[in-house]
């Protein structure tokens, strides 16, 4: 299924106002089903069963408004294409998820609800969007090794709180789909989106920013922040 009205979106959309927009609601309908908040018909129609559908996908994502459909809102539901949502995976009910296996690109099989080798805080599904997004290369593989291993050393940094992770290992299709830019740290599996429970993402970035130094990227938002491995020191703040 494609997106075409969630992926071009570009203004903020109250949800009174999506009534007479049946494919806007469909595709909502869609991405919210796959991820496992909404078990009701997808035709369209904005009811009840919908509503408090995507009220929780906004409380789960960490997203504001909860009445209102913007591009944070658009980009985060198209993030739960081929995967189911799960704040963390280790409180997640094992009937919420189904675990799938893979093959690496070493030809080593694994499942989605195992650790990223030594890094038992983070999963191959976390990464991969539950399994489905193939990683295409030995090189993707690495990186999304060490950013794992980064994660860990994240996690130690802020008390070993538990991070639960947004967006992480995006091949180009999936990247297009949620309006990330072409040269996407995203794409290359070293970066990743996350959240750390009882933080606010402004002040992770605040913590983060000298700790991470010239290793890499870190991105502000009110709803995120963002980490990556690029080598060099980047800084930017979403929606400026």
């Amino acid at each position: 299924m494609s997106y075409p009205n969630l992926s071009q979106l570009n203004t903020t959309l109250t949800l009174d106002s999506l009534v007479q927009n049946r494919v806007l609601v469909t595709e909502i309908q869609y991405l919210l089903s796959v991820g496992g908040f909404y078990k009701g018909k997808v035709d369209g129609i904005l009811g009840k069963q919908t509503i408090a559908a995507f009220v929780e996908f906004k409380k789960q994502a960490y997203l504001q408004h909860p009445d209102r459909l913007g591009q944070s809102t658009a980009r985060a539901l198209l993030e739960l294409q081929g995967k189911a949502w799960h704040p963390n995976p280790t409180e997640t009910s094992p009937n919420r998820i189904s675990t799938v296996q893979f093959r690496l690109p070493t030809g080593e099989m694994v499942a989605t609800n195992e650790p990223i080798f030594e890094c038992k805080h983070f999963t191959w599904g976390e990464a991969t969007g539950n399994g489905s997004r193939k990683l295409a290369d030995k090189t993707i593989l690495f990186n999304v090794v060490r950013t794992a291993q980064c994660l860990e050393r994240v996690r130690s940094h802020f008390g070993n709180r538990a991070i639960k992770i947004n967006s992480w290992y995006r091949p180009p299709s999936i990247n297009r789909a949620v309006g990330g830019v072409s040269n996407s740290t995203h794409i290359q599996g070293y970066a990743v989106d996350f959240t750390i429970e009882g933080i606010t993402p402004v002040e992770v970035y605040q913590k983060l920013d000298a700790w991470h130094g010239k290793a890499g990227g870190l991105g502000k938002s009110v709803l995120f922040t963002h980490l990556d491995l690029r080598g060099y020191a980047a800084r930017w703040i979403y929606g400026r």
